[in-house]
C-alpha cells in the first residue's frame, strides 16, 4: 500500500517558521543600527554646517560683525555678533534627538566658538573639539575647529 501526501509536515512548517523569523529579527536590528548611524552622521553634517555658515558669513563681512555657534548639550546655536545672547531673535537654534549628546572642551563658560569678521579665526588659541555622543551607546563623531576657523570630522 502506497501513501501519497502532499503539503508539509507540522515539523517542516515550525522550522521554515523559524527561520525566517530569525532573519527577520536580524535585517532589523541591522536596519535599526544603520538608520542610528544615519542620524549620527546628519547631526554631525549639520553641526559643520553651522559652524562652517558662521565662519564664511564672518569672513565675507556679513553685517560687519562677527558670528558664532553656542554649543548646549541638546541643542548647538547660530549666532550674529562677537557674543551670545539667548534672548536675540536671529539665533538659529538647532535641538538633537534626546537619543544623542553634544559635549566638548572649549576653554571657559560659554561654551562657544566665534569667527572673527575678515579673517574668520577662531576666538582659541587652540584647536578645539566638538563630541556628538550617543547616549547610553559607542557611537560618537567629533568635529575639531582649528585656531583659523577650520573644520574637521573624525570619527
Amino acid at each position: 500500500m502506497t501513501h501519497n501526501s502532499r503539503g508539509f509536515s507540522f515539523v517542516e512548517l515550525m522550522v521554515s517558521i523559524g527561520i525566517i523569523s530569525l532573519l527577520a529579527v536580524i535585517a532589523s536590528y541591522s536596519f535599526g543600527d544603520n538608520l542610528k548611524n544615519k542620524e549620527l552622521i546628519t547631526i554631525t553634517d549639520d553641526i559643520v554646517a553651522t559652524l562652517e555658515l558662521a565662519r564664511s558669513n564672518a569672513v565675507t563681512g556679513k553685517g560687519s560683525t562677527a558670528y558664532g555657534v553656542k554649543f548646549n548639550s541638546d541643542s548647538y546655536i547660530g549666532f550674529v555678533g562677537s557674543s551670545y545672547i539667548s534672548s536675540n531673535q536671529s539665533n538659529d537654534v538647532n535641538t538633537i534627538s534626546s537619543k544623542y549628546a553634544i559635549s566638548n572642551n572649549i576653554p571657559g563658560a560659554d561654551d562657544k566658538i566665534v569667527f572673527s569678521k575678515v579673517k574668520g579665526e577662531s576666538n582659541h588659541s587652540s584647536s578645539v573639539t566638538v563630541t556628538i555622543s550617543e547616549v547610553g551607546g559607542s557611537r560618537q563623531k567629533q568635529v575639531i575647529i582649528g585656531t583659523l576657523g577650520d573644520v574637521t570630522v573624525v570619527q
